[in-house]
């Protein structure tokens, strides 16, 4: 599963293109959709697109936000949104450019896929996390050393001597992660107290996991969630899973060759069995992402309090 977006940084809103493909593999109907031949402003009621008879009464999607059609003159290509219309369903009310994507009750709205890919990241954060590490001097008094507010644990702490003499640096052997420090300590709650005894002409390297991060918008780049990006297809094959899970067996694709299979009506079960097939790839790739993840590094493992 290619998920690269040219030689561009990949967001949020590119991995909502990618699910909603995916997704759309598995199903029978597909959206109608049209776009705007005028602006919609944020304070605007009017849609004006290309072809009336592609929009009907109800839920329609314009860009990322969600309105509600309360009329539709098709002879004029206008729907008319109603009063309550404007960012429906929690999505955010903005302005629209003429030639934007006006689908109509989509399958899939872009904020619920954008949900789901959010949902995936957090319960892979479980099992992943971002390999991150800083410098600091030893302190000539006290032990303790502040970590990110993001910190998930502590994979490992080196140190050398300032004007570098040794090759390789020393792994500590005496620290212990805090999860839970006193704010004198620590601004952030969580800090290492480190007790190999150190002079001040040596620097630490302290390496640790960062917990994965929900994306907070669209154009949030994928990188600031701290999914590695060998692990992408992971978050889609997830968040395909959580959608197929909610979706109705009438939507789904039959591929029998058969004519007359074709014509069946599909079952109850088939939505549940593709989501379950999906999940079940996801969990394998997690897996190997996993194993990947622990290959990378050295994990010295000591006392967390917490």
């Amino acid at each position: 599963m290619k998920l690269t977006v040219g030689s561009q940084e990949q967001t949020l809103a590119d991995m909502v293109d990618q699910v909603q493909a995916y997704v759309r593999s598995f199903t029978k109907d597909q959206d109608v959709s049209t776009y705007l031949v005028e602006d919609l402003p944020a304070d605007g009621y009017t849609l004006k697109v290309a072809e009336g008879n592609m929009v009907s009464r109800g839920r329609a999607q314009v860009g990322d936000e969600v309105v509600y059609v309360s009329d539709v003159d098709r002879s004029k290509g206008e729907a008319t949104i109603a009063p309550f219309g404007r960012g429906m369903d929690g999505t955010d009310v903005v302005a629209h450019a003429s030639g934007e994507m006006v689908t109509t009750n989509p399958l899939y709205p872009r904020h619920v896929v954008a949900r789901a890919i959010n949902q995936t990241i957090s319960a892979m954060a479980g099992t992943l996390y971002e390999i991150k590490s800083f410098q600091v001097p030893a302190k000539a008094i006290g032990f303790n050393y502040e970590l990110p507010e993001d910190t998930r644990h502590v994979i490992n702490v080196s140190y050398v001597a300032k004007p570098q003499s040794y090759k390789y640096p020393t792994y500590a052997r005496n620290w212990i992660f805090d999860q839970t420090a006193d704010p004198s300590l620590s601004s952030t709650g969580k800090a290492v107290m480190i007790y190999d005894v150190i002079t001040p002409l040596f620097t630490f390297t302290i390496t640790y996991g960062r917990m994965l991060q929900q994306l907070e918008d669209m154009t949030t780049p994928v990188t600031e969630s701290g999914v590695p990006p060998t692990a992408y297809d992971v978050v889609v094959l997830g968040a395909a899973s959580k959608l197929l899970s909610v979706a109705s067996a009438a939507l789904l694709q039959s591929q029998a060759i058969e004519a007359s299979v074709v014509n069946e009506k599909v079952g109850p079960e088939q939505a549940t069995n593709q989501s379950k097939y999906l999940y079940g790839l996801y969990q394998q790739r997690l897996a190997e992402e996993r194993d990947l993840l622990l290959s990378q590094t050295v994990i010295r493992s000591r006392r967390q309090r917490g």
